[in-house]
C-alpha cells in the first residue's frame, strides 16, 4: 500500500540524511586522551540498564544478507563527503578530476596515441575539469554556509572556448564533457542528450564513460522522476559488472542514490536493503544513511511499520538502530519518544508473525531497553538459548528481580559467548575519551560487582583485571585484600593476564595496559611500605630492583648502631632522597592518597573512610567495609614524602650541630613538603634556626623567618 503522509515526508528525511553524512560516519571514534572507565561506581540502575549496542557492529552482522558485490572506492586522503553536488562521485570534485584524466590517458594509450598527443589532450581535459572542479568547490562552500545571511549569491558556472578544448578527444570523453558543461550551466535536457549519445555508441567505443553517463543520467532524474532514476542507477551497476570502467566506484555510489530514489517512491524496504548493500561495499556514508532512514521510519506516525516488520532486512536494521541509540537518555521528552517509538515497533513485529529465531535475542534486547519486560520475556523464549545477548538480557532481568545468583550465572555464560577481540566503537562509558568498549570485558566487570558484593574478593579482582578495570582492581588489591591474600593471589595468577591494546580509528594507540606487571608492582610497593623488604623485591620490575636494594640497604645501615653516626646519617639521607624522588615508583599507593595510577598527577590526597555504593546490586558487605577502613599509610597526598621527612629527621639526629652539612640537609628536607604542607616542614625550619645559628643558611632562615631559597649558596 502507499502511504501519502510518508511519501510527503521522505524529501525532508532525505535532506536531513544528506546533511548528516557530511558530519558523521558510523564508526566515529574517541579523539581525546584516555581516562580509565570504572564499574564499581555504577549505581544499581546503571547496572540494570540494557547495554547500548553499536550500530556499525550490528550492520556488520547483517552483511551475509547483502546481495550486491560492488566495492566502494575511497581516496587515500578521505576528502570531505559531498552529496550536494552533481557530477561528483562519492567523495569529491578532486577525485572526479583525477579519475577523468587517468581514464583519458589509459584510453589514448590503448588507441596507440603518441605521448605528445596524450600530453596535449590531457591538458585540454584538465583545463575543463579544473574549471568544473573550482565551480563545484565554491558551490559546496556556499551550500555549507546556508545559515550565513552574508554568504552572497549562489556561484554561477561559466566556461568559454569549449569547442577547442574538446577537439581531438575520443568521442565518449568529448560527449561526457559536453554533458557535464551543459548540466552545470542548468541545461539538464542537453546534458542527458550528450550522455545518452555515449550509451548509444557501440560497446567497444564507450569503455570508459558508460558507467559515468548512466550514473549522471540517474542523478538528473533523482528528483524529477525517481522511477527513471532507479532504472539508470541499476544500469550503472550492470555496466560495471559487464566490464565497463568504473574508476570512481560509481556502482557502489549508485546504491545510495537508488536508495534515495526508492524513498521518494515510498519504498523504504528497498531503500534500507540498498543502503545495507552500500555499507557492505565499504562506502563510508552508508551507515549514517541507514540510521537516518531507520529513525525517519520510527518518527513518522504513519510509516508502514507493519510492512517493514515483515521485511527481514528492514526489521533487522531498524531493530539494530534502536538497540544502538542512547538519545532517549538525554531528556524526558526524548525518553518518552524513544519508548513510544520502540513500543510501536514491537507491536508491529509481534503482529508480523516473525519466524526468524536468530534475531529474537536482539528483539528481546530492544524490548528490555524500552522497559517492556513482558515482551522481553516473550522474545527470550523464542531466541537462541546460547547467544551472548540472550544471556546478558536474562542477567539484566534477574538483576531487576533481585535474583542475584541467577544474574551472576547468566553473566558468566554471557562473557564466554563474546570473543575477546569484539569491540563496540561507539558504546563507551565516555564517547569523548574512552577507547571502544569490549562487551566481554563489560560483562566481566558487571559480574565482578556481584562477586565483590558477596565478599568473593579474589574472584572479583581476577575479573576486574581481565576486564581492564584497573582502578577498580587496584581498590580491591590495595584496600580489600590483606597483604598475604594479595601475595597469594598474585602468585597463583602468574601468566593469567594478557596485554590489552585499544586503538583509535587510524591505528594510533589510545591505551596500552598490561595487568600482570601492574598488579605485581602494586604488591611490591605495598610490601615495601610494610617493611617486608625481602618479599617485596621480586614483585618490582627488573629495572627498579636496584633502587629497591639501595633503599633497603640505606635504611638498614642507617638504623644499625654498629656503624659510625656519620655513615648512618649519610645512609638515612640517601634513603630520604630515594623516598622523596623515587617514592612514586617504590612506595606510592595506586589510588588514594598518592594516585600512582595517574602518575601522581590526580588525587584527592585523602582516603575515604569507607566505600559507598548502592542498595541491592552494587552493595558493600560489612566485611568489605571493615577491611577497607584499615588504612596502612598516612592519609596524606604523596605520603611517601612524609616517609622521606622521617628518614631525613633520623639522619639529622645523628649529625653534629652548627655545621654546613646539617644546615644543607635541613633546608633540602624542608623543601620536600614546604609548598604543600608548611606545618610538616616547620620542624626542619626550627631545627635549622636553633641547631645551626652560625651557618649562612641558619642565619638566612632566621632573617627570613622561613627557609632560604631552594638552591642556596652556602659559600656566599
Amino acid at each position: 500500500m502507499t502511504c501519502r503522509s510518508t511519501l510527503k515526508r521522505w524529501p525532508r528525511i532525505i535532506s536531513a540524511l544528506l546533511a548528516a553524512v557530511c558530519l558523521a560516519t558510523p564508526l566515529a571514534k574517541a579523539c581525546g586522551p584516555f581516562f580509565p572507565s570504572d564499574i564499581l561506581s555504577k549505581t544499581d540502575d546503571e547496572l540494570k540498564a540494557g547495554p547500548r549496542g553499536d550500530f556499525a557492529v550490528e550492520l556488520e552482522r547483517l552483511k551475509p544478507h547483502c546481495t550486491a558485490t560492488v566495492t566502494a572506492i575511497i581516496p587515500e586522503d578521505k576528502q570531505r563527503i559531498s552529496y550536494y553536488l552533481p557530477d561528483v562521485a562519492s567523495y569529491g570534485p578532486a577525485q572526479t578530476t583525477a579519475g577523468d584524466l587517468a581514464d583519458l590517458r589509459a584510453a589514448l594509450r590503448e588507441s596507440g596515441a603518441s605521448e605528445a598527443a596524450i600530453t596535449k589532450m590531457s591538458g585540454q581535459l584538465e583545463t575543463l575539469r579544473k574549471a568544473i572542479q573550482t565551480y563545484q568547490e565554491s558551490l559546496l562552500k556556499w551550500e555549507e554556509r546556508s545559515w550565513d545571511t552574508t554568504r552572497g549569491p549562489k556561484p554561477e558556472f561559466s566556461i568559454v572556448d569549449i569547442g577547442n578544448r574538446l577537439e581531438g578527444l575520443p568521442a565518449e570523453f568529448a560527449d561526457y564533457q559536453r554533458g557535464a558543461i551543459a548540466y552545470h550551466s542548468g541545461q539538464v535536457d542537453e546534458a542527458r542528450k550528450s550522455w545518452l549519445a555515449i550509451l548509444a555508441q557501440p560497446a567497444g567505443q564507450r569503455k570508459y564513460r558508460s558507467t559515468w553517463a548512466a550514473y549522471m543520467i540517474g542523478r538528473t532524474y533523482s528528483t524529477a522522476d525517481p522511477t527513471k532514476a532507479v532504472e539508470y542507477f541499476r544500469m550503472t551497476r550492470e555496466l560495471a559488472k559487464s566490464g565497463f570502467a568504473d574508476t570512481l566506484g560509481l556502482a557502489a555510489a549508485s546504491l545510495g542514490w537508488e536508495a534515495a530514489a526508492e524513498l521518494k517512491r515510498d519504498h523504504p524496504e528497498q531503500a534500507l536493503a540498498l543502503y545495507l548493500d552500500q555499507a557492505a561495499s565499504g562506502d563510508l556514508t552508508a551507515g549514517a544513511s541507514l540510521g537516518q532512514v531507520a529513525s525517519g521510519c520510527l518518527a513518522d506516525k504513519k510509516a508502514p511499520l507493519n510492512r517493514l516488520a515483515k521485511d527481514e532486512i528492514s526489521r533487522r536494521v531498524i531493530t539494530a538502530w534502536l538497540i544502538s541509540t542512547d538519545y532517549y537518555k538525554r531528556s524526558d521528552t526524548l525518553a518518552n519518544e524513544y519508548v513510544h517509538n520502540t513500543q510501536r515497533w514491537l507491536k508491529a513485529i509481534e503482529g508480523a508473525d516473525v519466524k526468524d529465531a536468530a534475531g529474537f535475542d536482539r528483539l528481546a534486547w530492544m524490548a528490555y531497553k524500552a522497559g517492556d519486560f513482558a515482551a522481553t520475556r516473550r522474545f527470550l523464549d523464542r531466541a537462541p538459548k546460547d547467544t551472548g545477548i540472550t544471556y546478558w538480557v536474562r542477567a539484566k532481568l534477574a538483576l531487576r528481580e533481585g535474583k542475584l545468583e541467577d544474574a551472576a550465572r547468566f553473566l558468566d555464560q554471557a562473557a564466554k559467548q563474546f570473543p575477546e577481540t569484539e569491540e563496540w566503537p561507539a558504546a563507551t562509558e565516555s564517547k569523548d575519551a574512552d577507547p571502544p568498549m569490549h562487551p566481554r570485558n563489560r560483562i566481566r566487570g558487571e559480574l565482578a560487582v556481584l562477586k565483590l558484593s558477596r565478599s568473593q574478593y579474589s574472584t572479583a579482582l581476577d575479573l576486574l583485571l581481565k576486564a581492564g578495570y584497573w582502578d577498580d582492581a587496584a581498590y580491591v588489591a590495595e584496600r580489600v585484600l590483606t597483604p598475604n591474600e594479595l601475595k597469594s593471589f598474585v602468585d597463583q595468577h602468574v601468566g593469567s593476564y594478557k596485554k590489552q591494546t585499544h586503538k583509535a580509528e587510524d591505528d594510533r594507540i589510545i591505551t596500552d595496559s598490561d595487568p600482570e606487571p601492574a598488579i605485581r608492582h602494586l604488591l611490591g610497593r605495598r610490601l615495601l611500605r610494610l617493611g617486608r623488604w625481602k618479599e617485596a623485591r621480586a614483585y618490582f620490575p627488573a629495572e627498579l630492583q636496584p633502587k629497591v636494594d639501595a633503599y633497603v640497604t640505606a635504611i638498614r645501615t642507617g638504623h644499625d648502631a654498629k656503624h659510625p653516626n656519620a655513615e648512618r646519617a649519610k645512609a638515612l639521607w640517601a634513603a630520604a632522597k630515594l623516598a622523596r624522588f623515587s617514592g612514586l615508583e617504590l612506595l606510592a599507593t595506586e589510588l588514594e592518597p598518592d594516585g600512582a595510577s595517574a602518575g601522581g598527577n590526580w588525587s584527592s590526597g585523602k582516603i575515604e573512610s569507607g566505600p559507598q555504593r548502592d542498595k541491592v546490586v552494587n552493595v558493600v558487605s560489612a566485611d568489605e567495609r571493615k577491611r577497607a577502613e584499615v588504612v596502612e599509610v598516612p592519609n596524606l597526598r604523596w605520603h611517601y614524602r612524609y616517609t622521606a621527612l622521617d628518614h631525613a629527621w633520623a639522619a639529622a639526629q645523628l649529625m653534629p650541630d652548627d655545621t654546613d652539612e646539617l644546615a644543607q640537609l635541613l633546608c633540602e628536607a624542608g623543601a620536600f613538603v614546604k609548598a604543600q604542607d608548611p606545618k610538616a616542614a616547620d620542624r626542619f625550619y626550627k631545627a635549622l634556626v636553633n641547631r645551626c645559628p652560625s651557618t649562612v643558611l641558619g642565619q638566612d632562615a632566621a632573617t627570613r623567618h622561613w627557609f632560604p631559597p631552594d638552591k642556596p649558596d652556602v659559600k656566599k
